[in-house]
Order: C-alpha cells, then structure tokens, then sequence
C-alpha cells in the first residue's frame, strides 16, 4: 500500500486543495472499479467451477443408472462474461500506478504553496493541543487526587494505623508531561524542515547567479 493511501483527507482537516481532489478522486474511483471487476469475476469463477462440477455428478450419476448422457450446461454466457471482467481489472490494475503518479505529480507541483499552508495548520494545531493539555492537566490531577484519598481513607477505616499518610504521586503530570515533550518535537522538527529548505532555496540561488554570472563572463570574452 503506498503512503499517501492513509493520509487524512486534506478538505477533513480544513485545505481547499482541487487539485489534490481532482487527482484522490480519479485514484479512488479507479481503485473501486479494479476490486469491483475483482469481485465479480472471482464470483462468476466460483460459479462456473460449481456448474462444471454439478455436470459431472448429472453424468456420474446418468452413466451409474444406465440412463442417456445429460447434454452439458451452457457456460459460454458466463465464461465470456468473466472473460471481460478480467480483461477490465487488468486494464485498471494498469491504470492505477498512473493514477497514482497523477497525485503525486499535483503535490510536487503544489509542494511550496502546500507546505507553507500545512505548516501555518501546524503551528496553530500544537497551540490548540498546548492549551488542551494545560486544561485537562488540571481537572485530571483533581480528580485523581480525589480518588486517592478515597481510596487510602478506606483503607485506613479497616486498618486504623496510627497514622494517616496522604497519597501522593506524580503519574498525571509525568503524562502529561510526555504529550507535552510530543507537541513539542512537531514543533522543533517543522522549524527544522522550514530552516533545512530556506537554506536549500539560498543555496539554490546563489548556483544560479554564478551560472548566471559565469554565462555573462563567456559572452563577454566572445
């Protein structure tokens, strides 16, 4: 299965990309229609095999009493049928490495303008996932808390040591601690993919002004 199979749907996550649509579109309904025409042979395969073998019982049978040969079922409907099914799904099986490349080539030519606004949805994501964290960090520790002291205060009801210790631990905020340390290696890594292509673009132009300049110097001599 490739890569891009299990991507979220750009429009499901908020991105008005038509061309990426257009392209998952004619992917999508080329993959359909290669498992329907798969589907459908393999059932009119499987219903040949059974007419073909409920035959051979009506002779077995014919040949074991003495009675005439039964004539042979008529299977060329179904045989040119399956003959056809076949031929399409090879012929989508084909088509869909080039439906395939067709999205592929949509996101190369739409890779600066797309990154730059999935980078902008990340930031804001990490944000919003930052703020959530803080928020469900306080209202879990409390109630965790709450069913801690419950639970010792029960304990200490049946056994009445002389002395009450308070539950404490540190399991909620190491947690959250862990979602927060992921939010903020998406973040690091994004600043990192925006530095690595900054410096790839720079790099890119300055090979171009000394070809650039290098081209002048050839027609100047010339």
């Amino acid at each position: 299965m490739k890569t891009f199979h299990s991507l979220p749907n750009p429009e499901e996550m908020g991105f008005k990309w038509p061309a990426f649509s257009k392209a998952l579109e004619r992917l999508t309904n080329v993959e359909s229609r290669r498992r329907e025409a798969e589907r459908i042979a393999s059932e009119l395969q499987e219903r040949i095999n059974s007419e073909k073998g409920q035959d051979i019982r009506r002779l077995a049978d014919a040949i074991a009493s003495g009675n005439p040969d039964p004539a042979p079922p008529g299977l060329e409907d179904l045989t040119d049928e399956l003959r056809e099914q076949q031929r399409l799904a090879r012929a989508l099986e084909e088509a869909e490495p080039r439906a395939e490349g067709e999205l592929l080539k949509a996101a190369q030519e739409h890779r600066e303008e797309w990154a730059e606004e999935v980078d902008a949805a990340l930031q804001k994501a990490i944000k919003a996932e930052r703020q959530a964290y803080e928020k469900a960090l306080g209202a879990t520790q409390k109630a965790r808390e709450r069913r801690q002291h419950i639970e010792a205060l029960s304990a200490w009801i049946r056994t009445r040591p002389p002395v009450f210790s308070p539950p404490s631990d540190a399991t909620v905020p190491a947690t959250f601690g862990q979602l927060r340390e992921d939010a903020d290696r998406a973040e690091r890594q994004m600043q990192e993919r925006q530095e690595a292509e900054r410096l790839e673009v720079e790099d890119n132009r300055r090979r171009e002004r000394k070809e650039r300049d290098a081209r002048r110097s050839q027609e100047g001599a010339a």
